[in-house]
């Protein structure tokens, strides 16, 4: 009798030795150092994995963290974009994603472990990057310097400038030599000079009579400010034959 119970006992503890891990406790799912299938494939898995994790995370955590609210900080869980900005997560490495983590390590939430699936489902999630989080686009470089536009400077006051701008045709055109009006001829740089005081630029009479208007006649066009500043500007710097 007793040799009989003692082979029953024996073949009870082979028997038992011989079922498969999961059922003795020894899930190898649940460990973190497992490779997951999700890992290798997470570019071909169903779009609807989203929903999905979302869902796990609204249903097993949501009811301590809220959308503005929660123990350590920790809330929103169902808007990717501030899981993503808050960096509970870390599209494309779970391993590294403190929200995961914690979940992994039956920390969170605290009494209540998730399962195995459930787990696995966020990894793949994670690791295939978080569909929905935009990437944020690149700094687009500063445009390169343009060509340095050239300084725009008015006409210098030259000799040469004024007989072809301004005493030529508003002067010469009426006082040249031998038609000598009021005793003044324009046509030439000898003869501008007589009207012209180097030591009283302001009482020249080439300045003062068109500055007056009585040269040229009004029904003629009058110098404008300009010619006439560049007028005086000549006489100051010496009325040279430049």
């Amino acid at each position: 009798m007793k040799k009989y119970i003692v082979s029953s006992m024996l073949l009870l503890i082979f028997a038992g030795c011989s079922y498969p891990q999961s059922l003795v406790g020894l899930d190898a799912g649940d460990s973190s150092n497992s490779s997951s299938p999700s890992d290798q494939n997470s570019q071909t898995l169903d779009p609807g994995i989203e929903s999905a994790s979302l869902k796990i995370l609204s249903n097993k955590c949501s009811s301590c963290h809220a959308q503005s609210s929660g123990p350590a900080g920790v809330y929103g869980l169902q808007s990717v974009q501030h899981m993503v900005a808050a960096g509970l997560i870390l599209p494309g490495n779970a391993n590294a994603s403190p929200l995961f983590v914690e979940i992994l390590n039956n920390s969170m939430p605290p009494g209540q472990p998730l399962a195995a699936a459930d787990k696995e489902t966020l990894r793949a999630w994670i690791n295939r990057g978080s569909s929905n989080v935009e990437p944020t686009p690149p700094t687009p470089p500063p445009p390169a310097p343009g060509p340095v536009p050239p300084v725009v400077s008015g006409p210098e006051p030259t000799f040469s400038y004024l007989k072809s701008n301004v005493i030529g045709p508003k002067c010469a055109s009426c006082h040249y030599t031998g038609h000598t009006r009021g005793g003044y001829a324009f046509d030439t740089y000898k003869n501008v000079l007589k009207a012209v005081s180097k030591s009283k630029p302001e009482s020249s009479v080439l300045y003062t009579i068109s500055r007056s208007g009585q040269m040229p006649p009004r029904s003629n066009p009058q110098l404008s400010s300009e010619e006439l500043n560049l007028i005086l500007d000549w006489i100051k710097k010496g009325a040279l034959n430049n």
